[in-house]
């Protein structure tokens, strides 16, 4: 019991001192695209919801340098 407290003690504090370079955030939209383009009137269009996950990671806080990841 004593080991599991103590461990889960250490990554938290290892994701705080991470924390101020990575940056996790969830990322939700809809895409939708047109499928039949030989139709002038009706084509078929496409809906789909689109679900993943951005990471931000910053180089230095204070300079403005980072990267941005999305899935």
């Amino acid at each position: 019991m004593k080991r599991n407290v103590l461990l889960l003690f250490v990554l938290l504090l290892i994701t705080m001192t991470v924390r101020a370079q990575f940056h996790i955030t969830p990322e939700v939209g809809v895409s939708m695209f047109k499928t039949d383009y030989s139709t002038s009137d009706n084509g078929k269009a496409i809906v789909s919801p689109r679900i993943g996950i951005g990471v931000d990671y910053s180089f230095k806080e204070d300079a403005g340098w980072g990267l941005n990841s999305g899935l």
